[in-house]
């Protein structure tokens, strides 16, 4: 995704209605991002190539969104540990392995 400008990090008002501030926040921000996509590309071309997708998104990037608009669902627990019915709870104690007296 790209951006327009780097704001204060939380885009906290931190640097007031100072321009100059926020610039040279701005550009000292867009050439951290620099510098890391230049060692990461560089890195993969010395250790048999690669893309590097790391970017600066006020640079490069797409300018439609990273999604489409939807929800996303995640089960972070395999459905076998989710309730089976109504009235049986949920397993997800089982998903961690058991631990005996001493190995704790």
């Amino acid at each position: 995704m790209k951006i327009d400008r780097f704001d204060p990090p939380g885009n906290n008002d931190d640097f007031g209605s100072d321009a100059a501030l926020k610039e040279h926040w701005n550009q000292t921000m867009s050439g951290y991002f620099d510098t890391g996509v230049n060692s990461v590309t560089t890195y993969l071309a010395a250790h048999g190539g690669g893309t590097c997708q790391f970017y600066n998104p006020l640079t490069q990037g797409r300018t439609d969104p990273d999604l489409p608009p939807a929800d996303l669902t995640w089960n972070g627990f395999p459905k076998k540990f989710i309730s089976t019915g109504p009235g049986v709870p949920t397993r997800f104690k089982d998903a961690e392995p058991a631990v005996s007296p001493g190995q704790e």
